[in-house]
């Protein structure tokens, strides 16, 4: 990208950046949801374990 086009150079490491943070972000809601809906389907949802 940078030699492509040396006048947006300076931008490249921020979206580089900001493109990992939001891969981890999407991969957080996936494992966060399907925590979840184990907890349903195994009907703990509402159990002491589940505070944790």
């Amino acid at each position: 990208m940078a030699q492509e086009n040396p006048d947006r150079a300076y931008v490249q490491w921020p979206l580089t950046i900001v493109s990992i943070l939001e891969v981890a972000c999407v991969q957080v809601v996936i494992v966060s949801t399907s925590k979840l809906l184990t907890m349903v389907r195994r009907d703990s949802i509402f159990s002491t374990d589940a505070l944790r």
